[in-house]
């Protein structure tokens, strides 16, 4: 526990930094997980990471567009894996910067979508959500297809809550 390690961490990688064509499978945490910084990625492919495929931090706030998610239904982590994890900060305090990123046009496949393969097995009871969006983010995902997650959108916490209400945090024509 808490000694994982992430697929691709990106921790403060500026905008002049572009990552672009890059797979991560089996990862044994995250597979993309950005804190702060400001990258422009394309072309991401999470395979049966272990937690989250994708998760943003502390006012990262790059733009990445054509990502691909595929979860296992037996891999999942005991901190519940979702395909995006986004918060601004631990506290969710406001900060002098918040987590802005926009994902566009993705295609998110969760673990639910084997279960009826004669070999499908039991989905681990760790999975949860498409997207959990919580400690006052502002992320925005749009254009991008979410299908077989066993929970869809959440959007956790007052502070997110009043993002959402006050259109800076955005989930459109998903």
């Amino acid at each position: 526990t808490d000694q994982e390690i992430n697929g691709l961490t990106m921790g403060a990688v500026g905008n002049g930094t572009t990552i672009d064509y890059v797979q991560v499978s089996y990862a044994n945490d995250d597979s993309f997980e950005w804190f702060g910084g400001a990258v422009n990625c394309s072309h991401l492919v999470a395979f049966n990471g272990f937690d989250d495929d994708f998760d943003t931090d502390n006012g990262y706030s790059g733009k990445v567009q054509f990502c691909l998610a595929i979860r296992d239904p037996f891999l999942a982590d005991k901190s519940e894996s979702n395909c995006f994890e986004s918060d601004n900060n631990k506290t969710s305090v406001a900060g002098t910067k918040y987590t802005t990123s926009i994902f566009s046009n993705c295609t998110l496949v969760g673990p639910t979508f084997r279960a009826t393969l004669p070999s499908g097995g039991t989905i681990s009871s760790y999975h949860r959500r498409g997207a959990h969006l919580r400690r006052n983010t502002q992320l925005q995902i749009w254009n991008s297809i979410f299908m077989d997650f066993l929970d869809g959108l959440v959007v956790d916490g007052n502070t997110t809550t009043t993002n959402a209400t006050n259109n800076t945090l955005k989930f459109k024509s998903n």
